[in-house]
């Protein structure tokens, strides 16, 4: 991955990434300083240094001012005895899929000219996660359906972002203590992190340590997406501990 260094302030020697004294103020603030390109993650694999803005000298990833570009999200909760099936509309990009069920795991999940793989599952108590990425081939259907041995609650979560397909699951982790961190994956990599919750479990909360986009249904963080660019911390607070997950997704 290439660096690329900031444009020097005024002041300093130009074009040449170092800076004179006469770039610093008193308080050795370099937030003067412009970001010379903003990469995309989907094209550009440039990490671009820039100052902090808070005082002192620091810098940031371009990554940490990139939010995942979401199409579509489409959440849905399932009583007992209900069919889990959930209307969206055709998807043409990234596809995710999280399900989020009681006393059992989906046995599969069924689209019209989408292939499901899944990347992930693990429960804590009787609370189940299972986290699926989509392959299109063709025209997708409007209509997905998350199947099941026998009956139970449950909620899906269905994202479309605007990037090319997920194919590969870089890392997972879970547990039952409602924080995960994330620590190695390449920059940029997508991240998702679900604390297993329903959405009649309102009034949850989400501490995240970067820029990141949540779900939310009925009052409930269901959960988020963001890029990696450094470790991250990811902490759930809700009515009761649940099983928390994070997935690296390419």
């Amino acid at each position: 991955m290439g660096i690329t260094h900031a444009t020097p302030a005024p002041g300093s020697e130009s074009g040449d990434g170092k800076l004179s004294h006469d770039a610093w103020d008193e308080d050795h603030d370099i937030s003067a300083l412009d970001i010379l390109d903003i990469p995309t993650a989907e094209t550009d694999d440039t990490l671009v240094l820039a100052p902090n803005g808070a005082g002192g000298v620091g810098f940031r990833s371009a990554f940490a001012m990139i939010l995942p570009p979401v199409l579509q999200v489409n959440t849905s909760y399932y009583g007992s005895g209900d069919p889990h099936v959930q209307t969206v509309t055709a998807p043409a990009g990234a596809t995710i899929l999280v399900v989020i069920s009681e006393t059992r795991a989906p046995i599969g999940v069924t689209q019209t000219n989408v292939t499901w793989t899944q990347r992930y599952a693990g429960n804590a108590g009787s609370l189940y996660t299972t986290i699926y990425t989509g392959a299109i081939a063709g025209a997708a259907g409007t209509s997905i359906s998350a199947d099941y041995a026998s009956s139970t609650k449950g909620e899906l979560v269905f994202i479309e972002l605007d990037l090319p397909e997920l194919t590969t699951l870089v890392s997972s982790t879970g547990n039952g203590t409602g924080s995960v961190s994330v620590s190695t994956p390449p920059l940029g990599t997508l991240c998702v992190a679900s604390d297993g919750a329903f959405n009649a479990n309102s009034g949850s909360y989400i501490i995240c340590t970067v820029p990141h986009r949540v779900v939310v249904n009925g009052g409930c963080i269901l959960l988020t997406i963001f890029y990696f660019y450094g470790y991250t911390e990811v902490k759930f607070i809700q009515s009761a501990t649940r099983h928390t997950s994070l997935v690296a997704l390419s």
